[in-house]
């Protein structure tokens, strides 16, 4: 009847509406990581460019003095650093940077959690797959929503996987990767896939 009908329109501009809030954190996020890696430039003098480093939507990238010195930033003490080591290592196309930024889908911070999804995204990291669905399992939505958005991305695989989920649909999807992942892990990162 019409109280059906007024409630999935209302429920449709609800999902609209959150839907403009997740693009516009998005936004913001990015907004932040820029400033955070301008601070750095000003503070750290003149940015490295290295060969490995591609241009951000033609900005310099600002960089330590070498690609060891960004990688040792991510265990640094102070999460505004590894945040801004994360944001730099999305322009290193050196995939032995892979296995550095892994260990942060464990980071005490749920902000770094989820930006060291976002960057195994960015990377196209094939090797973390199993790292990120160990992740799914995060306590975070926010998290979850990164790392599921991820594997979507490396993999063009989709299961069903809803962050803000019920824990035991949640599960139930996981499996699904999980299955997955056991039947293709071999061609998916050694074959023609």
């Amino acid at each position: 009847g019409p109280e059906s009908e007024e409630s999935l329109s209302d429920t449709q501009a609800s999902l609209l509406t959150a839907g403009d809030g997740l693009a516009r954190v998005r936004e913001l996020e990015e907004q932040i990581l820029f400033l955070q890696a301008r601070v750095f430039e000003l503070t750290e003098g003149v940015p490295l460019r290295a060969a490995e480093v591609e241009q951000a939507e033609e900005r310099p990238l600002p960089l330590p003095k070498s690609l060891a010195e960004l990688v040792a930033r991510l265990g640094d003490d102070d999460p505004v650093e590894r945040v801004g080591a994360l944001y730099a290592l999305t322009k290193v196309s050196d995939p032995g940077v892979v296995s550095h930024v892994v260990p942060l889908l464990d980071d005490e911070d749920r902000y770094i959690r989820a930006l060291s999804a976002r960057t195994l995204e960015r990377m196209e990291a094939r090797s973390a797959i199993q790292s990120l669905l160990d992740a799914l399992e995060d306590s975070d939505a926010t998290v979850r929503e990164a790392v599921v958005s991820a594997l979507r991305a490396i993999t063009g695989e989709q299961f069903g996987f809803d962050p803000l989920g019920p824990l035991a649909e949640r599960k139930q999807a996981t499996a699904r990767w999980r299955a997955w992942w056991g039947e293709h892990w071999k061609d998916f990162l050694y074959g023609e896939d």
